[in-house]
């Protein structure tokens, strides 16, 4: 045995004891002496990420990245970013990774997870769907799905991806819970019942099934009951580094100084992705139904497109935008207004933003601000098919 498997086998034997500070303690001092000795510092960075050291684990991987495309160690980083909510960070690194390495199921499911946190339930519905693309016996993919649906206000949806998932995955305890809580939600308080007793059968010591059915017990008398989803795993780490990982790492990593820069961007370009960003801010201030109908809305997912595609983040944006998924055909009606139209129409989305630019109280910076966006849709050729913007565009969001 090698002393690099001697290390790791202490520190490996030392977690399964609970003693993580220990185990982080010798692989430290192993590479204080062998710096460079990749599976070690994959292994202190795990391990420090248990022991939430997040900076430090941050570093561990960071250091894994740079001389090559490690895969899984830019997956954990961006775990790490997100647990720190550097939720762009994390974004940004995973949709990076993705490009290198697209059927690693880990990536997508972390950036389903990371369009939750952002609030983008329709994207992180697909990367969930990708997930279960890739391996349809991964459940925790179906079970996220689910809920990204229900909140979406996708119920008939969800209902059928927690149904068909229990129908070739029977005694899955969290999905068990999860159809138990979109049941309550629904008024059907006895199956919801039967449910979180089927998910206890499964596990009896499932604290949230046994907490929603004494909620449920309560109902009717109880109506604002708050059911406790489960939503676990939240992000997926990668805990060993995979045996053959050499044929994952190819030079030019992400994060390496060698990487090749990203097009530089244009002056028109520039100008458009500071003005989109600054619009998509403006869409916090629309009156409380408007902002629930954008939020819901193809036009958001778009202009989230528009943004990655200007910040060259545009690989599994652009599936998301091409994938055409059952799960999605049931969308909640949108005011015309507010939606940006069909999916792929940018042009669309961009009009829109210029009716939003128009709608602003001071009538010198709405002026301003839409005479930019023209420019912006007419510099946009490539992007946006050249559509040219409308002129009878109603300054009112509806």
């Amino acid at each position: 045995m090698s002393a690099c498997d001697e290390v790791c086998t202490q520190a490996q034997n030392a977690v399964r004891a609970g003693n993580f500070a220990e185990a982080e303690e010798l692989l430290t001092k192993y590479l204080d002496k062998v710096p460079d000795e990749r599976e070690v510092r994959f292994l202190r960075g795990t391990i420090r990420a248990k022991l939430d050291k997040l900076p430090e684990a941050e570093e561990d991987f960071i250091a894994l990245t740079v001389a090559a495309q490690n895969i899984a160690a830019l997956n954990n980083l961006a775990v790490i970013y997100g647990r720190r909510d550097k939720l762009q960070d994390a974004l940004g690194t995973l949709l990076d990774t993705i490009e290198v390495a697209p059927t690693e199921t880990e990536l997508y499911y972390n950036v389903g997870t990371v369009y939750e946190r952002l609030g983008y339930f329709k994207a992180a519905s697909m990367a969930y769907a990708k997930v279960a693309e890739l391996d349809a016996g991964y459940v925790p993919a179906y079970n996220r799905l689910g809920i990204s649906q229900f909140k979406l206000g996708l119920l008939p949806k969800a209902l059928e991806t927690f149904t068909r998932t229990l129908e070739v995955h029977p005694a899955q305890p969290a999905v068990l819970n999860n159809m138990g809580v979109l049941l309550a939600n629904q008024g059907r308080t006895g199956e919801a019942i039967q449910n979180f007793r089927q998910a206890l059968a499964a596990d009896s010591q499932y604290a949230k099934a046994a907490a929603n059915l004494e909620l449920a017990a309560k109902l009717p008398d109880n109506t604002e009951t708050v059911f406790l989803w489960d939503e676990e795993p939240d992000f997926l780490f990668i805990e060993n580094l995979p045996a053959g990982s050499e044929a994952k790492e190819t030079p030019g990593a992400v994060l390496s100084e060698e990487a090749p820069p990203k097009k530089e961007l244009s002056i028109s370009s520039k100008t458009a992705l500071a003005l989109v960003l600054y619009l998509k801010n403006m869409t916090e201030a629309l009156p409380p139904k408007a902002k629930e109908y954008f939020l819901l809305s193809d036009a958001r997912l778009s202009m989230e497109y528009l943004i990655a595609v200007l910040e060259g983040h545009s690989g599994l944006l652009k599936e998301i935008r091409e994938w055409e998924l059952a799960p999605e055909s049931g969308k909640k009606p949108v005011s015309k207004a507010v939606s940006g139209g069909k999916t792929l129409d940018l042009p669309g989305t961009l009009d829109y933003l210029r009716k939003m630019a128009g709608a602003l109280a001071d009538p010198d910076l709405s002026a301003t601000l839409r005479r930019k966006m023209d420019t912006v849709i007419l510099d946009l050729d490539e992007t946006t098919g050249g559509r040219q913007p409308t002129e009878d565009l109603n300054p009112a969001l509806g």
